[in-house]
């Protein structure tokens, strides 16, 4: 780990967390203060202040999208908060607003035997995009509205089946092979992705997409059809998000977007699609060369 880090990994990892959970608040001072409050401390030892503008905008823009009623009867301005919301999701999500720089724990690291080496960062902003998203898609809450009783043993079979069939698919393709260790930093890796990685990928790919989709397809499709359709978009979409991987990458991403989507209709709650994706990723980190198998 790089030198004096220590602390800071700690520190990033918990306010990513109260990130999350401030969003869970009753209290819209908390909800809507406390992600201002901790985004502010970390400026005064690693963030720039520069990105701390753009954090200010997005929580008053969220702030402003979800309280409606102030927004009755303007659809332009409505519409303007949605243009500034999208523009700074996706800055956050792809690490790239302007003043922000993730913390570097490691540079040129191996963390396991036949590796490619990678640089290892912490990072905040995929959770404060979490924040945002949470306040208009439900984490724990039913999101997909369904008729049918819910069979806790449904994902819980198809879950462990689904990932092994992924794991499968992927040493097939040869970008990565078996290798049972657990990599350097797994700890600190495996927390950081649960908490800045699946949660926010998931709320996008199978909360805000999947939401935009089965409203937006034509009204004469049948449910069926509408959520089959809107199943295979998402999770090709979401392949496509990893095309920096190569060819297979996107394939093995896509084929593991059907079984978190597959997971998120059966159960109609994202936490088990956000669970699903994290016992994938950790799967990967133990039984495989990670973060891809070195040519």
């Amino acid at each position: 780990m790089t030198q004096g880090r220590e602390p800071l990994a700690e520190l990033y990892l918990a306010v990513s967390a109260l990130l999350i959970a401030s969003s869970f608040s009753a209290s819209r001072l908390v909800k809507f203060g406390l992600p201002l409050v901790l985004l502010s401390a970390l400026c005064l030892v690693s963030l720039s202040p520069l990105f701390l503008l753009f954090v200010a905008l997005y929580i008053y823009v969220t702030w402003r999208l979800t309280a409606s009623s102030n927004n009755a009867g303007n659809v332009w301005l409505t519409r303007l908060y949605q243009l500034i919301w999208l523009v700074v999701s996706a800055g956050l999500i792809v690490h790239q607003l302007p003043g922000y720089q993730g913390l570097l724990l490691a540079e040129n690291v191996v963390l396991k035997a036949n590796s490619l080496p990678m640089n290892l960062y912490l990072n905040v902003d995929k959770a404060l995009f979490s924040w945002s998203a949470l306040c208009f898609v439900p984490l724990f809450k039913r999101s997909l509205p369904s008729g049918k009783t819910f069979n806790w043993w449904l994902p819980a079979l198809f879950a462990p089946l689904g990932i092994g069939a992924v794991v499968a698919i992927a040493v097939s393709t040869g970008i990565v092979t078996w290798q049972i260790a657990a990599p350097g930093y797994f700890a600190i890796i495996a927390l950081s992705n649960l908490i800045n990685t699946c949660v926010a990928e998931e709320l996008l790919f199978r909360g805000l997409l999947f939401k935009l989709g089965m409203s937006r397809l034509p009204g004469n499709l049948s449910s069926a059809a509408r959520t089959t359709l809107v199943l295979a978009i998402t999770s090709v979409v979401f392949g496509l998000a990893h095309f920096a991987g190569g060819a297979s990458y996107v394939l093995v991403a896509t084929i593991a977007g059907l079984l978190y989507g597959t997971v998120y209709l059966l159960t109609g709650r994202i936490i088990f699609a956000v669970l699903t994706h994290w016992l994938l990723n950790v799967t990967h980190m133990l039984l495989l060369t990670y973060p891809m198998t070195e040519f």
